[in-house]
This record gives C-alpha cells, structure tokens and sequence, in this order.
C-alpha cells in the first residue's frame, strides 16, 4: 500500500489502534506504519509506544523497544529547520500540549505552511489539515526504494553532470525536494519519478 492510498483509504474515519485512549494521534501513525511498512505495531508483542512527542525525544531508545522499530526499520530523524518542508509520507510530530501531536506529512507546502492527515487535530478522524511550523519538531522520515535503475547527477537538472547510478531495489533516505529532483545526498540528486 502507497502512502497515498492508505490516506484514501482512511481519510474520513476515526482509526483505534491500541485500545488504550480511543482516537488519537498516535492510532493513526500506529496503523500508518503497519499498513505501509509493515512495521508491527498491533497484536502480542507490541507495545504502547507513549506519547506523541516521545516518537521524535526518544527515536533512539531501544528501553522500551517502543520507537525502536522506526530506526531499526531505517527511518531517519530531521530536526526542524527554518528553511524545512516535510516531504510526503514523513511522521510530522509537534511539541504542542502536554503530550505532543503527530501526523502524516503530504509532501505539500512550503516554509511558512505544509499540508497533513492527522487524527485528533480539530476532530477524532483523519482528515487533511493545513500546519504552520509553530511547535513542529521535526519528523521521523520513512526511507524509499529505488523503483527503475537510475542515474545520480551532481545537480538537479537532466544536463547536471552523471555521477554514479542506483539499481532497482536500492534503498535511499531523500533529504529534500528540488523541483522534480530529490537531494540524496551531497550533490547527488535523482528524478522523483524514481522514488
């Protein structure tokens, strides 16, 4: 399942994942990371997992083995920046009341505003919301897989200079977007249509 499908398939409906609060923010990234990693987050041997802002203050725990599974599982941890956009599919999270917010980043915005599905945000079922940056944190980004055999450029441009290429099957960490290009790591860019 794509991110995107998994937003169609849930936009609209309350999602209750842990039997523990009913209809939170966290019920929603729970079932997002099950249903599009495969990351087990329900049913004998799983744990709670806490609190909203403890996804991104304790990504690297492995105490509880409750966040562990994002980084075991490749995810990578973006601090908030004054020039950050989440790209789509990053786990938004916020430091905003007692507990945190998450939710799930579209890939839509820009740096002043971005656009999200989230859950007990303005109602207890997923629905789209618009985010300005105040008490956003950071988020927790989902690695890709290279989806055809494609060339890396030193620039994100179709004539920028062929430094090496990546195989089908390849996993990556984008780290942000560049017009139709994705900045994979210093001066190494791939077409989105690859990811």
């Amino acid at each position: 399942m794509t991110v995107v499908q998994w937003f169609d398939k849930w936009n609209g409906k309350k999602i209750e994942w842990d039997d523990v609060s009913y209809y939170q923010c966290v019920d929603a990234i729970k079932c997002y990371v099950q249903e599009v990693y495969k990351i087990k987050t329900k049913g004998k041997g799983t744990s709670a997992w806490g609190n909203a802002i403890s996804y991104f203050d304790s990504f690297n725990n492995n105490k509880w083995g409750g966040y562990y599974p994002f980084h075991k599982a490749g995810f990578q941890r973006f601090k908030n920046t004054r020039l950050f956009i989440p790209m789509l599919g990053d786990i938004g999270i916020f430091r905003s009341g007692l507990y945190g917010h998450v939710c799930i980043c579209t890939g839509e915005g820009n740096i002043s505003r971005f656009k999200s599905y989230d859950q007990n945000w303005g109602g207890q079922f997923l629905h789209e919301v618009v985010h300005d940056y105040a008490d956003f944190v950071g988020v927790l980004r989902p690695p890709r897989w290279v989806q055809a055999d494609v060339n890396v450029r030193n620039s994100p441009d179709i004539k920028g200079k062929k430094i090496g290429e990546l195989s089908t099957g390849t996993k990556v960490i984008p780290l942000c977007y560049s017009g139709n290009w994705i900045k994979i790591g210093d001066d190494a860019y791939i077409h989105a249509n690859y990811l």
